[in-house]
C-alpha cells in the first residue's frame, strides 16, 4: 500500500565526496571589490590564470572582460557595476567551476539574458560532467537540458518528470 505523506523533509543519501565539494551560484550573490580575477579566485591560491581564462571563454566572456581597461585586473565595485548582468552571473558561475565541485546548486542564473546569452550558459551546463547540477529555474529553455523536472507548489512536489511529460502537461 503507498501512503502519501502529509509533512516530512526531503533527505538524499549522497556519497561523502559529493557533499564535501559543493558549489552554489544563487540569486542573492554578487561580486566582491577586486579585480575580475580576485571574484573568480575568491581567496584560493591553488589555481592559475589559465584556469580562469579558459573557464571565461567556456562561459562566453573573455571577450568582454579582454575589452575592459585592465582586463582580468580591472576593479570590480559591487556597489557601482560597470559589467553587463549576465557577465556578472557568469562570473560569479566561473567562480564555482574553477573548483570542479561534485554537487552544484544555480539558482535563477539565466535571469536577464538574451537568447545568445543564454545558449552560451545552456551549452557550458550542458557540458559539465564532473558535477551533478540541482538547477531552480523557471526558464523553459533549462527545463530542456534538464535530466529531470521537480515542480514544487506550496511545498508540495506537484510534478516528478522528464521535460517530455512536463511540456505536455
Amino acid at each position: 500500500k503507498i501512503i502519501n505523506p502529509t509533512d516530512g523533509e526531503i533527505v538524499l543519501n549522497l556519497q561523502n565526496e559529493i557533499l564535501q565539494s559543493p558549489g552554489a551560484v544563487l540569486a542573492e550573490d554578487k561580486l566582491i571589490f577586486g579585480s575580475v580575477k580576485d571574484n573568480i579566485f575568491f581567496g584560493r591560491t591553488d589555481f592559475q590564470l589559465m584556469d580562469v581564462i579558459e573557464i571565461c571563454r567556456e562561459l562566453g566572456i573573455d571577450k568582454n572582460i579582454e575589452q575592459l581597461a585592465d582586463k582580468y585586473e580591472t576593479l570590480i565595485n559591487p556597489d557601482y557595476l560597470v559589467i553587463p548582468y549576465d557577465v556578472e552571473r557568469k562570473i560569479l558561475l566561473a567562480r564555482v567551476l574553477l573548483t570542479k565541485p561534485k554537487l552544484m546548486l544555480l539558482e535563477n542564473l539565466s535571469s536577464g539574458m538574451n537568447n545568445k546569452q543564454l545558449e552560451t550558459l545552456l551549452s557550458t551546463i550542458s557540458s559539465i560532467q564532473h558535477s551533478t547540477l540541482l538547477i531552480a529555474s523557471q526558464n523553459p529553455k533549462i527545463h530542456q537540458i534538464s535530466d529531470l523536472i521537480i515542480e514544487i507548489e506550496n511545498g508540495q512536489v506537484v510534478f516528478n518528470g522528464s521535460y517530455e511529460s512536463y511540456s505536455k502537461k
